[in-house]
């Protein structure tokens, strides 16, 4: 058999259930028997020729008394009562007639069951007298001396009455359905022992108050003797702990909690830090400012503090109209008629217990907790952790016993509490005081309040909506403060740093963050994994144009590039060889020659580079790549002019005076001004040859006149107006002309060279050179891409080594070890540190120069292309 007790707010509810459950056991034969109820109409209901099981309380002819939860339960009047059941105990040890012994007179007080504290008046005088038998040093199975009978015989008096004591069972009136309560915890301490009580203030409809008592704590005082200011402590921290206990069990909405002490001590105590105290006082005060605020205790007199019958022997305590059980009178008044708490405490200075390290000198406030400080924190599961197993060490000090999710349960909801005191201090306090929350406030739309647990959560318009994945009343937390973001941190790792939408949709199941979306992009902007991922290069600002670039009225060819195509098929009787083209392009004039090379060795680009000097001139600056990464070349090629000897071509520069300048390994962009006559090149031969291998004499034809062609090209505007001079070309300063047949002008020799004919041939290209100051060079000003300056690159800067080989998150890292600030200030050259050490040959490794851009620890990463020692961006 087994006895079911339940509780509904209407008695239509309670029909409900009844069918309900007698329609469920009728599945399995089950009759049920013995329904109780205090109310008539639902047991009533249940008195039909349908239902042959007993009731009790309806004409029954039985008592209307159960046994509930170890109490009696009247449910004629609905009130609680008390049970003592001695057990074996002989009848004349609790009539007082025999002295009991130590165990008999310990079996007789433990019979008396109050699990919630009503009979603390009467329970406490047993307890005290225990102790005091404890400590006298009697044996189990000797009687009580005199002394101590005496005492006894008086308890056993009020032992009598506790079966007149009853308890109303139901909080408040039946006609009211209230869901919100004021909640009122009173603690007081004497030198024996120290309890705290708490009790519902409900407002009722018509303006009066309804008190109504919930449980009570009490302890006996340590047999080490100890001042009547900590007993008070004691008192006050039993309070808090009570008051925790109470709003974690009920679902009331506490819309106010009070603490009252009579203590003026204590509460001097609570209003410093309490790092200025004794580590017994400082330890106790700690945990009271965790679970209260320091507004929220108040002074009461003595006379008027119930918790003081529960400290000592107190007659009439039980009564039904008595302070302990009716509570305080003044509870029932509205607020001014209250004692005021706002009088000046004088406190005995021999009681301030501060602590000899502690120098009050200046009052220091603090923005962050005592015990906790979020910014210490980097991930939520350490925070979540480290409060955790301070809670499991608190369990174990008190002997309590919560499992891992309780306490992490826990650790979350002190979490909350102190996030939103710190960001929302006068929204709690306006919704502590029953007051409305600003209309300036953040958070007034979401119309929020205080749950059982004290956690501000946002009651919205969502209430009539049930579901189990998304709360209705999600709690309400600041996008700004570190906790949020500590929140919102972990949502986005455990969704692989997914889309914003995606960590947005989790977090509202159970939060209102306040700027969510700011502190995602905020999180988003710092998070390495993801600039890894997603993080594009930054570009920096395009630099200014080379003088080579520049340099005006020179012969053509004076400064050059270089740089090499193919490979080339050609005929040799009945094989096949290759054949490479050695391109040769102006830097001024953007005119091109090109020369067969027979291979990739040494030896046959300082040749073609001499036959090139033989027909051109030999040039005075020459600009060529590193040649590791050749677009649309073959890996031969590459391989080939990774084994040029750049030492032999640097002493074959300087034997002629030439000044040779190596750009980074396949910084295309850097060779811009010869890759861009090599598309050329090899569009016009793609054109000719297609697929086939001609003899060689023919390739060098073809080439020598795919050089012409493209010199042909016009550098400027063509006009359409047959009066203007023809577009200037590359050929205009080699030929005379576009295409090397005709002159563009005619040039006056009275005015342009008189006296000394050898000046002509000066004079054509100073006019060419004046065209292409006026023309050309206006459309080199603008920059095409790279405008706005980027933040520059630093020593210690950690950096991203692109690899177009291999996948994006096997990339490697790299430390800054120096840079090299251009004309202008920006950073395009860096040398960089990989786990192998430094990249000193530049051969060896390629790179791609575009910086990626993350945060690191609040440094700022950039990302250089692929590992080498310097890295350039200047575009030729």
């Amino acid at each position: 058999m087994r006895r079911s007790t339940y509780s509904c707010e209407t008695e239509n509810e309670a029909r409900q259930r009844v069918h309900q459950a007698i329609d469920i056991n009728k599945f399995a034969n089950w009759e049920m028997h013995g329904w109780a109820s205090n109310s008539t109409e639902v047991l009533k209901g249940l008195k039909t020729d349908n239902n042959p099981g007993r009731l009790i309380g309806v004409d029954s002819g039985t008592c209307g008394v159960e046994k509930v939860l170890g109490l009696r339960w009247a449910n004629s009047n609905d009130q609680l009562g008390f049970n003592f059941n001695p057990g074996k105990i002989s009848e004349d040890i609790y009539n007082g007639k025999k002295k009991p012994t130590k165990r008999e007179f310990l079996g007789v007080i433990m019979s008396v069951f109050d699990p919630l504290g009503f009979l603390t008046p009467f329970t406490i005088q047993s307890r005290i007298l225990m102790q005091y038998i404890w400590s006298s040093g009697i044996g189990w199975d000797e009687v009580l001396r005199d002394e101590e009978f005496t005492h006894w015989q008086q308890w056993l008096i009020e032992l009598g009455k506790i079966g007149k004591c009853s308890i109303p069972r139901c909080y408040q009136d039946r006609n009211y359905q209230l869901r919100t309560a004021e909640l009122h915890v009173f603690c007081d301490a004497s030198t024996k022992a120290y309890a705290a009580v708490a009790y519902w203030r409900f407002k009722l409809p018509n303006e009066t108050f309804r008190v109504s008592i919930i449980m009570s704590k009490s302890r006996v005082a340590p047999l080490k003797v100890m001042s009547v200011p900590r007993l008070e402590l004691q008192a006050a921290l039993l309070a808090t702990r009570l008051a925790k206990t109470i709003a974690s069990e009920h679902d009331f909405r506490i819309t106010r909690r009070i603490f009252w002490s009579d203590s003026k001590t204590v509460l001097h105590w609570i209003r410093k830090d309490p790092r200025e105290f004794k580590i017994f006082v400082a330890n106790r005060l700690s945990e009271i400012r965790e679970n209260s605020e320091v507004n929220e205790w108040r002074w009461v007199p003595t006379k008027d503090n119930p918790a003081d019958d529960g400290t000592r022997a107190a007659p009439n305590a039980l009564d039904e109209n008595s302070r302990w059980l009716a509570g305080p009178s003044f509870l029932t008044k509205a607020d001014s008629l209250w004692p005021k708490s706002d009088v000046h405490f004088e406190v005995d200075t021999a009681d301030l217990e501060f602590s000899k390290s502690f120098l009050p000198v200046a009052n220091v406030v603090e923005e962050q907790h005592l015990l906790l400080n979020f910014s210490r924190f980097s991930s939520l599961s350490r925070l979540l952790s480290t409060v955790s197993r301070v809670l499991e060490a608190v369990d174990r000090w008190r002997n309590r016993s919560h499992s891992c999710l309780e306490r992490k349960v826990n650790a979350e909801i002190i979490c909350y509490k102190l996030s939103q005191s710190i960001s929302f201090p006068e929204e709690l306090n306006c919704i502590e005081r029953s007051k409305a929350v600003p209309r300036s406030s953040r958070v007034a739309s979401l119309n929020p309040f205080i749950d059982k647990d004290n956690v501000l959560r946002a009651e919205g318009r969502l209430g009539n909506f049930t579901s189990h994945d998304f709360a209705t009343h999600p709690i309400i937390l600041d996008g700004k403060e570190k906790f949020a973001q500590l929140l919102v941190k972990d949502s986005h790792e455990r969704f692989y740093h997914g889309s914003h939408e995606t960590v947005i949709n989790e977090l509202r199941q159970k939060f209102w963050i306040v700027g969510l979306r700011q502190a995602l992009k905020s999180l988003v902007s710092k998070c390495i994994v993801c600039k890894i991922r997603r993080g594009l290069p930054a570009k920096p600002k395009m630099a200014d144009l080379p003088p080579a670039r520049l340099a005006c009225f020179v012969r053509p060819f004076t400064h050059c590039g270089l740089d090499y195509f193919g490979p080339m098929q050609v005929k040799i009787g009945r094989r096949r060889e290759k054949r490479w083209g050695a391109l040769f392009t102006c830097m001024t004039t953007r005119a091109i020659h090109i020369e067969l090379a027979h291979s990739l060795s040494t030896d046959s680009a300082i040749m073609a580079f001499r036959r090139f000097s033989a027909v051109r001139g030999t040039p005075v600056c020459v600009y060529s790549d590193n040649g590791t990464n050749f677009r649309g070349m073959d890996r031969e090629l590459k391989q080939a002019i990774r084994e040029l000897n750049r030492t032999e071509i640097n002493n074959f520069a300087c034997k002629n005076n030439i000044e040779w300048k190596f750009n980074p390994p396949t910084a295309s962009h850097m060779g811009g001004a010869w890759e861009r006559m090599i598309r050329s090149v090899k569009t016009a031969l793609g054109t000719v040859l297609k697929e086939q291998a001609p003899r060689e004499e023919v390739l060098i034809t073809l080439l020598a006149e795919v050089a012409h062609c493209v010199n042909s090209r016009p550098l400027t505007h063509v006009s359409t107006d047959p009066r203007d001079d023809e577009a200037l070309t590359p050929n205009h300063f080699l030929l005379g002309s576009s295409s090397g047949q005709i002159r563009i002008s005619r040039c006056d020799l009275q005015t342009t060279c008189p006296r000394k004919q050898w000046r002509l041939a000066q004079s054509f290209a100073d006019a060419f050179w004046r065209r292409w100051l006026r023309e050309f060079l206006p459309t080199l000003m603008p920059r095409k891409k790279w405008r706005e300056s980027e933040p520059p690159l630093k020593v210690g800067d950690i950096v991203l080594i692109l690899d177009d080989n291999t996948e994006r998150n096997t990339w490697r890292k790299g430390v800054i070890t120096e840079v090299f600030p251009g004309a202008d200030g920006q950073v395009r050259v860096a040398e960089v540190r990989t786990a192998n050490g430094n990249l000193q040959n530049i051969e060896a490794f390629t790179c791609k120069t575009w910086p990626l851009i993350f945060e690191c620890q609040e440094r700022k990463v950039l990302g250089l292309g692929k590992a080498w020692q310097n890295c350039c961006l200047t575009n030729i």
